[in-house]
């Protein structure tokens, strides 16, 4: 019996080395939208489709530079506005998908270990993570008040974002989340935190932003968001109706019972374990000083997570040609130094002539981190370019600072940082050691092939017993060295 179930496991392994073959020079290909949901937890099938946001495709280690894709903008096709993205001719294998705009009034999200497969066509969509939102614009003006509120009860873990459209001008204002005590008018709620923000402009996007934890929230809990203007405003709104957000009101100060509509506010959070530990309180919060061009920039950090999700990076290059592109590398500040996870390189993302938006994301465990600690996120070209650096020194970070050439500077680079908020160790694709997939790995995956338990080293997707998944993932990486970082 034990002589069957050996020759049972090596033709399991053989075939798997077949397609291993198969796999290692093939191709696929990645289509979908970025978008989120035009009214939060409605039945209603609507969404707010990103448009001239920017998508980056990172693959697990450096064996091929990640595209980058302007959603809703197909490239040499007339704009289509609806989000859309498409690449083709991507090798068969593991990738994780990054979407970002830091001029823009959303949030920014992670998409991680998403799989090609060889001739297949990928749909993987990005959908953003919101508490609230009733995204209609153009729509109709609520009246003209001082102060507005909107309740929503909370699902994510913290607030990241408020966005909002109102007819005003030049005025200054003040953005608050509320939480809800069960005593009296909405107005009375305790606040959890604020923002101030000058010069709000008419017909366009209102927002503010905070980092990840400055406005934490409890799941299941009522908020409100408050938005009080110098003079007063109007907010486009959406009049109330079966599809209407279910778990919260607007509110005007003057009035205890709830108006008749919800008003077009979107509240972005943080969902899926992930937090944006850096990011820019507004748009156009950065310059440009000429004379800092080089071909190697870093950004130092305070790790807040426990593993990195993603970076962006406005930079300017005197280049406008797509073939240019950015290496990543992530190493320990202090004592050694050393690098921590793969090396990557990825496209350049169009922002206006020669000035660029790069980014790239990495895999829970690709990059791990541990909290309190200290490290620089390096990006390197063959040619000079200039990191764009914060304009304020109040929105400068406080648990770092920019590197140019290994020396540090007085600046911040203009980036954007997210991470994982915990990570489970991930198991090395290697199963013995010599840093490579080859078929001695195979062979083990063979014996431990339907056994069942928490510790087995080859169910690399912690299912608790070794399967036809943990065949596939082998497979993805046949043959190929890992360097034991798998």
């Amino acid at each position: 019996m034990k002589i069957r179930v050996f020759f049972v496991k090596i033709i399991c392994v053989v075939a798997v080395l077949l397609i291993g073959v198969n796999c290692a020079y093939s191709a696929g290909s990645i289509t979908g939208q970025g978008r989120f949901r035009t009214i939060a937890g409605s039945l209603l099938e609507e969404y707010k489709y990103l448009y001239e946001w920017d998508l980056y495709l990172s693959p697990s280690d450096n064996s091929w530079i990640g595209p980058s894709r302007r959603l809703g903008a197909p490239p040499g096709q007339a704009p289509t506005g609806d989000g859309y993205y498409r690449i083709d001719n991507v090798p068969a294998g593991l990738y994780s998908i990054y979407v970002s705009q830091p001029d823009f009034f959303a949030s920014p999200k992670v998409v991680p270990n998403v799989e090609v497969k060889d001739g297949e066509d990928t749909i993987v969509n990005i959908d953003l993570d919101v508490d609230y939102s009733t995204f209609y614009f153009p729509g109709t003006w609520s009246g003209w008040e001082w102060d507005w509120y909107q309740t929503f009860k909370a699902t994510g873990t913290s607030v990241r974002g408020v966005q909002w459209i109102m007819a005003g001008t030049e005025s200054n204002g003040r953005v608050a989340i509320l939480e809800d005590n069960g005593v009296g008018h909405v107005k009375d709620w305790p606040e959890v935190g604020y923002k101030n923000k000058g010069n709000l402009g008419a017909n366009s996007d209102q927002w503010v932003r905070w980092n990840s934890g400055d406005i934490p929230l409890v799941p299941g809990q009522t908020y409100a968001v408050y938005i009080h203007v110098d003079g007063g405003c109007a907010i486009y709104k959406r009049d109330r109706d079966g599809y209407s957000y279910a778990d919260g009101r607007a509110y005007r100060r003057a009035e205890s019972s709830p108006m008749p509509y919800d008003l077009n506010i979107t509240v972005f959070v943080d969902k899926e374990n992930q937090l944006v530990t850096h990011t820019m309180d507004a748009s156009k919060d950065w310059e440009l000083h000429g004379e800092l061009a080089s071909q190697r920039w870093g950004q130092s950090f305070v790790a807040t997570g426990e593993g990195l999700a993603a970076v962006d990076v406005f930079i300017n290059s005197g280049n406008d040609s797509d073939d240019m592109d950015i290496t990543w590398k992530i190493f320990e500040s202090g004592g050694g130094g050393g690098q921590i996870g793969p090396t990557k390189s990825t496209k350049r993302a169009y922002f206006t002539p020669n000035n660029h938006l790069m980014g790239v994301s990495y895999n829970p465990g690709e990059v791990p981190l541990t909290v309190g600690m200290t490290y620089v996120i390096e990006l390197t070209d063959t040619e000079d370019f200039t990191a764009y650096v914060h304009k304020y020194p109040h929105d400068e970070y406080e648990d770092g600072e920019a590197f140019r050439d290994g020396a540090a500077t007085e600046y911040d680079l203009a980036m954007t940082i997210m991470e994982y908020a915990d990570v489970q160790e991930p198991r090395s694709i290697d199963l013995n050691g010599d840093n490579w997939v080859q078929w001695k790995d195979f062979a083990m995956l063979g014996q431990q092939w339907g056994e069942s338990g928490p510790d087995l080293s080859a169910d690399f997707d912690y299912s608790n017993v070794v399967d036809a998944w943990d065949l596939e993932a082998l497979c993805l990486f046949w043959p190929r060295w890992v360097g034991g970082t798998r």
